[in-house]
């Protein structure tokens, strides 16, 4: 179990950590804060391994959002592991309405208490509201686009 010391030194960092994820620029977050050869768990998708296959997915994913704010509910702290659980706030890029789209996360992060990069990063969520809304969107600039040129009717 860790000491007060240890809990509040790993809320700064994952403080920081979330913070530089809210940026949406994974050039500078996964280098930061990802081990080289670290690996990421996302739902649905494989797990990828090291910095060039983070980056990919984490380019990919930032091209689908126009913002995202993480705020930490709780988390417990272990010798080699953090469990965070987390509610994840996005906005859908191009959505005209930006609404925002809130999805509970579980995250477990594995880094030693004195490491300051993650070796690991898994993500338990629902990623079905944020799908979603995305898939509206892209529907209705879809039906705009083709209305626009005379083909929507």
């Amino acid at each position: 179990m860790a000491t007060p010391a240890q809990a509040a030194s790993t809320k700064a960092w994952l403080d920081t950590f979330y913070a530089a994820n809210d940026t949406l620029n994974p050039s500078v977050f996964v280098p930061q804060f990802y081990h080289p050869d670290s690996q990421l768990h996302v739902p649905g998708g494989p797990s990828l391994t090291g910095h060039e296959q983070i980056l990919a997915f984490y380019n990919q994913q930032v091209s689908l959002v126009s913002s995202m704010k993480h705020t930490i509910r709780h988390f417990d702290v272990l010798s080699d592991r953090v469990y965070v659980e987390s509610e994840v706030e996005y906005t859908v890029a191009a959505d005209p309405e930006k609404r925002a789209i809130t999805v509970n996360a579980l995250a477990v992060v594995g880094k030693r208490l004195d490491e300051d990069k993650l070796r690991s990063f898994k993500v338990f969520m629902d990623p079905k509201p944020l799908v979603g809304r995305l898939e509206e969107v892209l529907a209705a600039a879809a039906a705009a686009a083709g209305t626009e040129t005379g083909k929507g009717e």
